[in-house]
């Protein structure tokens, strides 16, 4: 019986080494440019990685809710990881709360924490 080695797609652009070597590790990488998205695990799910000052920037400049969007049109079931520790934020609680929420009620989105 062959067993199918799970792929994952990478945009090009992603420079963590560290997840990239450990990802390299478990499944097969393909590295490429992506139109959205920093990781394509299935033709439903794209991964998007931020950092806390990323997710604040793009709220502020609107990036956040176009990228949400385009990950929902391209991908039923889009991931964003939201890497950073709470006490990063700048931006008041109700204002990360709040767009966490609308990623998820208005594009699907699921958001996860990670230190």
């Amino acid at each position: 019986m062959h067993e199918e080695q799970v792929k994952v797609i990478v945009d090009q652009r992603e420079r963590n080494e560290v997840l990239l070597s450990a990802l390299a590790s478990k499944v097969e990488i393909e590295v490429k440019t992506l139109p959205v998205g920093d990781y394509i695990v299935s033709d439903r799910i794209a991964i998007e990685r931020k950092t806390v000052q990323d997710f604040e920037s793009s709220i502020i400049n609107g990036r956040l809710f176009d990228q949400a969007k385009r990950l929902h049109e391209y991908y039923g079931s889009p991931i964003i990881i939201l890497e950073g520790d709470r006490s990063e934020f700048l931006l008041g609680e109700n204002i990360i709360l709040g767009a966490i929420v609308a990623l998820y009620i208005d594009y699907g989105s699921a958001v996860i924490l990670s230190k």
